[in-house]
């Protein structure tokens, strides 16, 4: 809690009881300082838990929590997860990119407003810019593939989204609350599958620069995510 510019990467998690890898604050509640977990990368791990089989109510593959920004997650394959796959809660810039996420309880990713619901175990502003592109996500038993709660601005490019017939909502995105802002950035993908994306968005920009540097330190030059 509270590390920056950390890498995790070519690792096996399993067996954990709630959640696999977290990012999130130091917490000043408890005499933390309150710094947050950023520019840190998690790439290319297995992280399959057994407590959405087992009927646990609590657990995720990947959290990133209260102002975790600008961190990478990418190439990880992630399931059996009681909640969702991915979340982010309360926490913007980072990229989610080239997953598999499957067979967990809920969704594959979320991006959450957490502290605005009142859950207390999140804080920080309302979560700006996240981009998920290239992720596969498939046999999510509830909610959608991504769920956007609260968010704003976030993209969501070239994913793969496939669900099984017996689950609850058979839906890719599901938008709780959406700013203008992010109906035009989900349209304007959904027609282009990210390939015209104005090469003058500030936005576009910004995340193409995070993900090159975040990767510049974690990846060898042959190496891809």
């Amino acid at each position: 809690m509270g590390g920056d510019n950390n890498v995790v990467k070519d690792s096996t998690f399993s067996g954990h009881f709630v959640d696999g890898i977290v990012m999130t604050d130091d917490n000043p509640t408890i005499g933390g300082t309150g710094e947050s977990s950023s520019n840190n990368c998690i790439l290319r791990n297995t992280i399959t838990s057994t407590g959405f089989g087992l009927g646990r109510q609590n657990g995720t593959g990947i959290w990133m929590n209260s102002e975790s920004n600008s961190n990478l997650v990418g190439g990880n394959s992630i399931s059996g997860h009681p909640e969702n796959g991915i979340a982010i809660f309360n926490a913007g810039d980072n990229v989610v990119e080239g997953n598999s996420v499957f067979s967990n309880g809920q969704g594959g990713v979320i991006i959450w407003d957490a502290q605005a619901s009142g859950f207390i175990a999140s804080r920080g502003g309302r979560p700006e810019n996240d981009l998920i592109r290239g992720d596969d996500f498939h046999n999510y038993a509830s909610n959608g593939a991504v769920n956007i709660r609260g968010a704003k601005d976030t993209h969501i490019l070239d994913n793969f989204m496939r669900n099984s017939a017996n689950s609850v909502f058979n839906v890719g995105v599901i938008i709780d609350e959406p700013s203008p802002r992010f109906r035009a950035a989900i349209t304007t993908t959904s027609s282009s599958m990210g390939a015209s994306r104005s090469s003058g968005s500030p936005l576009s920009a910004q995340r193409s620069s995070t993900s090159r540097s975040l990767k510049a330190r974690a990846i060898a030059p042959s190496e891809k995510v």
